[in-house]
């Protein structure tokens, strides 16, 4: 799925955790603030995941482990 290049404004919505068949997810110039939602690392089938040219901030958690296909 890719939504790049959007006006999209404040924190990824958790609603993307819930695509749990994704393989890819290209979210890069989107706008996006604050932290990557925990419910991200619910996506285990992603192979390519792009969160460039966003106003993200803070460490990745322990949970980014889960996506090991990345």
């Amino acid at each position: 799925m890719d939504l790049s290049e959007n006006s999209f404004e404040g924190q990824i919505p958790d609603v993307f955790g819930k695509l749990n068949k994704l393989t890819t997810l290209t979210l890069d110039s989107c706008n996006f603030s604050g932290q990557v939602p925990l419910t991200m690392f619910n996506l285990t089938q992603l192979r390519e995941l792009d969160l460039s040219y966003n106003r993200l901030e803070g460490r990745l958690p322990n949970h980014v482990t889960q996506l090991q296909l990345l």
